[in-house]
């Protein structure tokens, strides 16, 4: 839910002539994101950042920019920043950094899960099945006997009959 982002010559350069380029900062669960730039400077009345709220150039536009002023603190509240970038043929300058943040919406996982047989024999699959709550994008399973997995609903094989303690960790961009 943060970064930051440079022009084309990163913290050090100068952009390059000719460019036309386009940035989507979209980290999916935000409810909305703030953009701070920390340095701006590109060619006056030549080269452009442009701003939108969203995910395209169709999006309200948040603003314009060129010459030296550093904009000021831009906030998208749909959880998306469109940015695009243009420079002319020739001069450039040692253009823009930015960072941005995002407002977290929604609330992490609650891990839960299923499996079966209910009373697996060794050296028989059990099927694990994942019933997490608060929609989860990643899975750390390990099954109690030094095996693990990252599936959603792995099938794991026990090779001595016995009690394992199962552990599941969930993730989502609001937490684990």
């Amino acid at each position: 839910l943060s970064g930051t982002l440079y022009d084309s010559g990163g913290p050090t350069g100068d952009y390059v002539d000719n460019e036309s380029c386009s940035f989507l900062i979209n980290p999916g669960c935000a409810s909305s994101l703030t953009m701070t730039f920390n340095a701006f400077d590109i060619e006056y009345s030549y080269d452009f950042l442009t701003v939108y709220d969203g995910t395209n150039a169709s999006a309200p536009l948040l603003g314009s920019y060129t010459g030296n002023t550093l904009p000021p603190t831009l906030t998208a509240t749909s959880g998306a920043f469109f940015i695009t970038f243009t420079s002319d043929f020739s001069v450039t300058y040692s253009g823009w950094d930015l960072t941005w943040t995002g407002v977290p919406s929604g609330n992490s996982p609650t891990p839960a899960f299923s499996y079966s047989p209910a009373s697996p024999l060794a050296q028989t699959p059990v099927q694990f099945t994942d019933q997490t709550l608060n929609s989860p994008t990643s899975w750390s399973w390990d099954f109690g006997d030094l095996g693990t997995s990252t599936l959603q609903n792995p099938s794991h094989v026990y090779a001595a009959q016995g009690t394992y303690t199962v552990t599941l960790i969930v993730s989502n961009c609001v937490g684990s």
